[in-house]
Order: structure tokens, then C-alpha cells, then sequence
């Protein structure tokens, strides 16, 4: 609420509905769902932060299209959070949810640090960091992976993810000293200041608890044009425009 309802509150934007769905002690979490369907569709939303995981968004949107929601009715908006700006998360909307969904969902604009999809784009290229990452865990003994296939590009960006992981705690326990705490590491790790991402350069400072420096616009797309190497059922995130630098709060 802190993070998203009171932020689009303070931006003026109206907030018809905030619904909690339950996931009785599981993981899949449909406790509420067709309430929650009929209440948005009865107070007119068009617009919707989902904010469910994995295997919990695609029954959403299947209770939605049972509750007759067309496709275009709601524009959703994604973040990286429970990893919905990767094509690997995001599939399970068609392969758990079946090709309505997938419509529904169609067009879901996401904001996030990564650039998703940057690989079906014409020119691209992987960056130096990224190549280097993959580089070093093929010849420690582990799996070939390539940032260009879509078989292979999660499984790439996983392995660049972790390597920056690695790298961030190296450096921090070496600059925290002998025996560190927890504190001195949390301490450390502020003052790293520049730091290497799959993306580019990001950064920690005093105050400024998250890596990167910019974000991405992206867009996911079902059905996805063949030329475009689509993902697993059919569907391909794809980056729009420049990265732009993360907004201060100020």
C-alpha cells in the first residue's frame, strides 16, 4: 500500500479497488478471485496492478474471461516484482491460464530495470559484462547458455544475475574487514558506489538501497510475430524506447 496505492493516490490517479487475494497457506493463491472479478468489473476499472505470482496470475485472468472481460477492457501494468517482467513467469499466463488469457493480458505494459526481450531487437548485442559472466560459469564446468536463443536467454540472464550476486557480497565482505556484523556488511555495501549490471553501470550510496540507475519500458505480446523468436506458448516481452534514469521522489 506505502509503495503503490498511497504513491498513485499522491499522483492524483483514483484507486476504484483494492482487493487481498487469498492463498490459504499455500502458494496458489485463489481465495477470493471471483469476488474480486466481479467487484472490479462493477466499479468500471480499466486499469490494473495485478501483483500476483507465478501460478496465481493466470487464474485471475481465466476468471476474468469466464466473467466476460474482453481483451483491451483493462490495461494491466507490470513491474519486476514476483518476476512478471520475464518471459519464463510471464508464459504461465497462457500455458496455466489457456490463449484467452493470454489475450487478456495482451499488451500488459511493464516497467522494470532489465530491458526483457532487448535480444529479439534488430542490432543487439550483449554487453561485455554479460558475456564475460556466462563466459566464466562455462568454463567452471557449467552449462553452454546464449543471450540471442529464447530456449536459453533466461537461463542466461539468471546465470548474470547471480555472477553480479557474487560479486556485490566478494566485494562487500572484503571492504567490511575481519569478522564483519551484519550491520558493517549492510554498511559496505552502501559505500560500493558503482557496480557492473547485465544492463549497464549501476550504483549504492548513502540512502540509495537498489543497484539500478535506470529502468526499462516493456510490453508483453501474445500472440508474438514469429520473427520476433516468441517464448515458450507463443508470447515475447519486448522492450520499448530508451532506458530512462529511475525518478528521484523528489
Amino acid at each position: 500500500e506505502q509503495g503503490l496505492i498511497n504513491t498513485l493516490e499522491d499522483l492524483g490517479v483514483e484507486v476504484a479497488r483494492v482487493d487481498a487475494i487469498g492463498c490459504g497457506g499455500g502458494n496458489q493463491c485463489a481465495t477470493g478471485v471471483i469476488e474480486s472479478v466481479q467487484g472490479m468489473i462493477a466499479a468500471g476499472v480499466d486499469a490494473m496492478f495485478p501483483l500476483l505470482n507465478v501460478i496465481s496470475l493466470p487464474g485471475y485472468l481465466a476468471e476474468m474471461v469466464t466473467q466476460g472481460v474482453q481483451p483491451g477492457q483493462v490495461q494491466f501494468f507490470q513491474s519486476g516484482y514476483n518476476a512478471q517482467s520475464g518471459d519464463l513467469v510471464s508464459s504461465k499466463v497462457v500455458e496455466f491460464g489457456g490463449e484467452e488469457a493470454g489475450a487478456l493480458y495482451d499488451g500488459t505494459v511493464i516497467v522494470d530495470a532489465g530491458a526483457t526481450g532487448a535480444f529479439r531487437l534488430p542490432g543487439f548485442q550483449p554487453s561485455e559484462y554479460s558475456e564475460m559472466c556466462n563466459r566464466e560459469y562455462q568454463e567452471a564446468g557449467g552449462d553452454t547458455y546464449t543471450a540471442d536463443d529464447p530456449e536459453t536467454n533466461s537461463a542466461y540472464g539468471a546465470t548474470v544475475g547471480m555472477c553480479t550476486f557474487i560479486r556485490i557480497i566478494s566485494r562487500a565482505v572484503e571492504a567490511a574487514g575481519p569478522n564483519p556484523t551484519r550491520a558493517d556488511l549492510a554498511a559496505a555495501v552502501e559505500g560500493l558506489g558503482g557496480i557492473d549490471l547485465a544492463g549497464g553501470i549501476g550504483s549504492f550510496g548513502p540512502g540509495k538501497y537498489t543497484a539500478p540507475n535506470q529502468l526499462s519500458l516493456m510490453r508483453f505480446n501474445y500472440p508474438c510475430d514469429e520473427d520476433k523468436l516468441p517464448f515458450g506458448p507463443g508470447i515475447c516481452i519486448l522492450p520499448e524506447g530508451d532506458p530512462f534514469p529511475i525518478p528521484s521522489g523528489d
